[in-house]
């Protein structure tokens, strides 16, 4: 079983802003066997939307050919799949380049999309080893979406004068505001 999760880190500038991807996988006795995480470059929208599309184009690209059960707590994307192809593709879509992937060859090697709860307690979990087993596998493959954001590089010297020139714009703006 794949369980995967995108992340993001908001910020008041845009350049400031990242977003990440992770996957793992459980072995049978439903620990972590393997993982992966990365950072969502620009120009794709620095949003957690965006991690988790690329956490899905990344599992497909990854998916072998014994194929892959995932699991996902983006409802966004199981309810894409179960539309057409044009849909998934069409202009209007900010995430038509990373739902790409779901047309290519990885698609034909998922063997199923099913939604996860996010964020669940012991509590919610304790009587269903399943919903357990989901539990373990959301929130490692969160933890590895939080290292992806972590892979991030940090900012260009241009990207913090850039910053910068618009903290003393608001700055400025703030003593106008209050005198």
């Amino acid at each position: 079983d794949v369980y995967q999760d995108g992340s993001a880190k908001p910020h008041v500038f845009k350049n400031c802003r990242r977003a990440s991807w992770g996957i793992i996988s459980l072995d049978s006795s439903g620990l972590v066997s393997s993982r992966a995480f990365g950072p969502v470059y620009a120009p794709v929208p620095q949003t957690s939307a965006a991690g988790e599309w690329a956490s899905f184009h990344v599992l497909l690209e990854l998916a072998g050919p014994e194929g892959v059960r995932a699991h996902q707590d983006y409802e966004n994307i199981v309810l894409a799949m179960k539309r057409s192809v044009s849909h998934r593709l069409r202009p209007s879509s900010m995430y038509a380049g990373l739902a790409r992937a779901s047309c290519g060859p990885g698609a034909s090697r998922l063997q199923s999309l099913e939604k996860v709860k996010a964020h669940t307690t012991d509590l919610d979990v304790q009587h269903c080893p399943v919903l357990k087993r989901h539990k373990v596998g959301n929130d490692a493959a969160d933890l590895a979406a939080k290292e992806g954001l972590e892979a991030h590089l940090a900012p260009t010297p241009a990207e913090l004068r850039d910053i910068n020139a618009q903290i003393a714009d608001a700055r400025a703006t703030l003593r106008v505001a209050a005198a």
